[in-house]
């Protein structure tokens, strides 16, 4: 993604242009090479101090000219049905059952398991619980911002992050089981919640969609 950052009746320092892009850095992995972001920094007189500060994102998505076929949200053929159907089998397998995952490997797989303590070993396993959960959560969010996005651009962009993502969640999963932890119980409850924040998030406009996962 080809990304501009202007500054109007200011100049940008370099300090605001690295966080602007570490920002969009985030967009980045979702949206291909013809995609192109305009960033644009200005300040307005007219307003109090705490407001006068104004950015202003615009994201150009092309149209895709492909369908994706792997299993996702993102095919226009699939009616509403389909595409709850798909999300229901999306949440069974990230709550109980395995991700799809891409072909990337494990970059933990090259390394050798070192001896870890018994109360080591139990408390790098709560730690990776709480990882575990991160990524049901990011999953739902995905999800949730899928299946309402306005845009089918926006949507295949969606559904391809969720499916990156899987393989952080399968990494997760699998590491807690080598280290002899659970899954936390709460997951249903997480997933739901932050389904429902990704779907209003998606409601509100596919602007406001690409700039929660850019903030979150």
């Amino acid at each position: 993604m080809r990304t501009t950052i202007r500054g109007k009746n200011l100049t940008v320092s370099d300090k605001d242009r690295a966080y602007i892009e570490r920002k969009m850095q985030r967009l980045e992995r979702m949206l291909d090479d013809r995609s192109e972001a305009d960033v644009e920094l200005r300040l307005e007189g007219n307003r109090k101090v705490d407001d006068s500060h104004i950015v202003d994102v615009t994201v150009s998505c092309p149209p895709y000219e492909t369908v994706d076929e792997t299993n996702s949200m993102s095919s226009a053929h699939y009616t509403t049905a389909d595409k709850l159907v798909i999300n229901l089998d999306q949440t069974l397998r990230t709550l109980f059952g395995r991700p799809l995952v891409t072909e990337r490997s494990n970059p933990a797989d090259p390394l050798q398991e070192t001896d870890l303590p018994e109360k080591t070993r139990e408390h790098t396993a709560r730690l990776m619980r709480i990882n575990h959960t991160g990524e049901v959560c990011a999953q739902a969010l995905y999800q949730g911002q899928a299946l309402t996005a306005h845009q089918e651009s926006t949507r295949r962009s969606m559904a391809r992050a969720a499916a990156e993502e899987n393989d952080h969640l399968d990494w997760c999963e699998s590491r807690v089981e080598e280290l002899g932890g659970r899954l936390s119980l709460l997951n249903p409850f997480w997933y739901a919640g932050s389904f429902m924040l990704g779907a209003a998030a998606g409601i509100a406009g596919d602007r406001w969609s690409l700039g929660f996962v850019a903030e979150t």
